[in-house]
């Protein structure tokens, strides 16, 4: 089960997604003008900021485990890794959308961290396991058809 490239991929995905709990995904940056000055603030979000990040996440990060484990029926674990390839582009669609609506005033700017790509590099995680999945399974059937 480990010893496959997909298993690896499947891997990191889990730990990219257990990652994104501690890891900020953007910052806003708000310009707070008091009697002495102006000040700017910061203040960060990561995945626990938010029900919809917290749910979204742990979702992607279920599925790449169940995927990891269905290591006897590929057809099943192509389908599902297919499902977390489109919550992942729901979560990344989320992060985008939540970030340009938590800014208050104009003169805020939000700042995309290393969070923000997670996603992302679980998106090409996933995509580079279904295609080492679907190379086992047509491996398997060449094999099948010499016997």
């Amino acid at each position: 089960m480990i010893q496959r490239i997909q298993s690896l991929y499947l891997l990191l995905v889990v730990a990219l997604s257990a990652a994104l709990f501690a890891v900020p995904i953007y910052s806003l940056e708000t310009l707070k003008v008091a009697n002495d000055g102006a000040h700017t603030g910061f203040q960060f979000f990561n995945c626990t900021s938010n029900m919809v990040y917290c749910i979204l996440n742990s979702i992607t990060g279920f599925f790449a485990l169940v995927v990891l484990f269905l290591f006897k029926n590929r057809n099943l674990q192509i389908r599902l890794c297919n499902l977390n390839m489109f919550i992942i582009c729901i979560f990344t669609g989320t992060i985008f959308y939540f970030a340009d609506h938590s800014k208050t005033n104009p003169d805020s700017i939000i700042h995309y961290t290393i969070g923000s790509y997670f996603p992302l590099v679980q998106l090409v995680l996933s995509f580079l396991a279904i295609r080492a999945i679907r190379k086992d399974e047509e491996l398997v059937r060449s094999a099948d058809r010499l016997r």
